[in-house]
């Protein structure tokens, strides 16, 4: 287990793969010359957080569904993570995020590094995924204005051929959740680097 945060830990110091990995469960036209998504003036910044945790002595990181009628992302399966707040760094805001969300407290010192900032143009974010660590299950406390279902996924399952699907768009497909848009797309290119431990 240790491996793969030592692995992480040097690897996110280098250069990501970034769109290559995104478009790999983006929706169509994506990243059309045609279709220029990309951030401006007006776009908000945002930060996630993907934190492993020990469970049956495998690695495991949360997810959650957002209740319905919680806005644009309303009912989606997401991460971890929302608005940066003034004067706030974004390392900041994925772990404030993570404890008003889920309950979730940990330290700057256990963030291992973070993923290709992506942009997402239907809530005009532009999200930075944090990846972090803690030796100890956290203690989950859901809050449920923000979310309906916590999702916890074991690492191994992310890396498995047969997690990804294809239907209007591409998906990750887990224990009866659909997980797209910006979301898959950030675990895709989580995805793609740990490939290259195994």
């Amino acid at each position: 287990m240790q491996n793969y945060l030592d692995f992480l830990l040097e690897r996110l110091k280098h250069e990501l793969p970034a769109q290559k990995a995104h478009e790999l469960l983006s929706p169509p036209f994506r990243f059309d010359e045609k279709n220029k998504f990309v951030p401006n003036q007006s776009t908000k910044q945002s930060a996630v957080l993907i934190l492993f945790y020990p469970k049956d002595d495998v690695w495991y990181f949360p997810l959650m569904l957002r209740p319905k009628n919680s806005g644009v992302h309303s009912g989606q399966v997401s991460l971890p993570g929302g608005k940066k707040e003034e004067n706030e760094e974004l390392l900041d805001t994925a772990l404030r995020e993570a404890k008003e969300e889920m309950g979730i407290i940990i330290e700057k010192n256990q963030i291992l590094g973070n993923l290709s900032q992506l942009y997402v143009p239907p809530s005009n974010f532009l999200i930075l995924p944090v990846v972090a660590y803690t030796y100890q299950k956290p203690t989950f406390i859901l809050n449920e204005d923000e979310v309906d279902t916590l999702i916890e996924m074991p690492f191994q399952t992310l890396l498995k051929d047969n997690i990804i699907q294809t239907s209007e768009v591409p998906y990750f497909d887990f224990d009866n959740h659909t997980i797209w848009g910006a979301t898959a797309m950030i675990l895709s290119e989580l995805r793609e680097i740990c490939k290259e431990f195994a």
